[in-house]
């Protein structure tokens, strides 16, 4: 790969770095070093906890189309509403009423997760047991093969792999997820700051904090891990106080239904609920030594 003429040379001090932290991401990203003026002191992690997605170990089994269960003489209450792919997703909030279009197009949208076992899904079940699903590698470490994996219905669904810019998915219909996203899932006490943390991952600031953490590919391609999305940083939220979010979330009702919500909209609506400055404040080192290095920064690798 050949190197682009460096456009930006500055001091580092290496007494600031993390060691476990992403490096490169620093050396070539438009933002803030930790421990420099205008370093945001949170992360999401201080507020959510990510998990990955569902791993069944056998998707054209325990992942059907609505058909698919008509024809085994199942139910829908024997399912849980799912979504099985990332390209089946393609806007900022997932309804009940794009589950429904997803679920008329075909798609693998139920998850098997039966309540009882009532002849039709013994009949089901044996069929599994005859094809060996139970003896694959997943399904044969679960208490009990056919039961999915604990996991509450995400607030947000968090992209695993994305092209440039992610896109964060409000979860308004509930959905649960295999592992194409993870999940975001508020800490007790954060519940509130669910609509407001969405907007703050989608704006432009929100970027910034994906580009120190993101583990990235040739051809643009990004990937998260569950502890890279904790690692974001982002304001200080714990003083926004539950009163001051329903108006937000009108707003987002609101721009959904008339299908204005873009990444300008997210930045106008950050602004107006923190403004740019809001909690941003400048830690103390915690290392003496000045130890620091000058390198050259590029304004961007040619393979990002």
């Amino acid at each position: 790969m050949e190197r682009r003429a460096p456009v930006q040379t500055g001091e580092l001090d290496l007494g600031l770095l993390d060691p476990g932290g992403k490096w490169l991401n620093r050396l070539f990203a438009d933002q803030p070093i930790p421990g420099h003026p205008g370093s945001p002191t949170c992360k999401i992690g201080d507020f959510f906890k990510c998990s990955r997605g569902i791993a069944t170990g056998a998707n054209e089994f325990f992942c059907l189309r609505e058909p698919d269960i008509h024809h085994h003489g199942l139910a829908v209450d024997d399912f849980d509403a799912c979504v099985t792919k990332a390209v089946d997703l393609s806007g900022w909030i997932v309804s009940n009423k794009d589950f429904r279009k997803l679920v008329k197009s075909g798609k693998r949208c139920y998850l098997l997760n039966p309540d009882e076992i009532h002849p039709e899904m013994d009949a089901y079940l044996a069929k599994g047991m005859a094809a060996g699903v139970h003896l694959r590698h997943l399904p044969s470490k679960r208490p009990v093969w056919y039961l999915p994996e604990r996991r509450k219905q995400p607030s947000i669904l968090v992209p695993v792999f994305s092209r440039h810019r992610p896109r964060f998915i409000l979860n308004s219909a509930g959905l649960r997820s295999l592992t194409c996203f993870h999940g975001l899932y508020p800490k007790p006490g954060a519940e509130h700051l669910v609509p407001l943390v969405w907007i703050y991952l989608n704006s432009t600031r929100g970027l910034g904090a994906f580009g120190g953490v993101n583990r990235f590919y040739g051809n643009g391609l990004n990937k998260l891990e569950p502890k890279d999305v904790e690692q974001m940083a982002c304001p200080d939220l714990g003083s926004i106080a539950p009163e001051h979010v329903p108006a937000l979330q009108a707003s987002i009702k609101t721009a959904s239904s008339e299908s204005v919500i873009s990444e300008a909209w997210f930045d106008e609506k950050l602004a107006d609920f923190l403004p740019a400055t809001a909690s941003i404040v400048i830690p103390e080192p915690g290392i003496s030594s000045r130890h620091s290095i000058r390198v050259p920064v590029w304004d961007r690798l040619q393979f990002r």
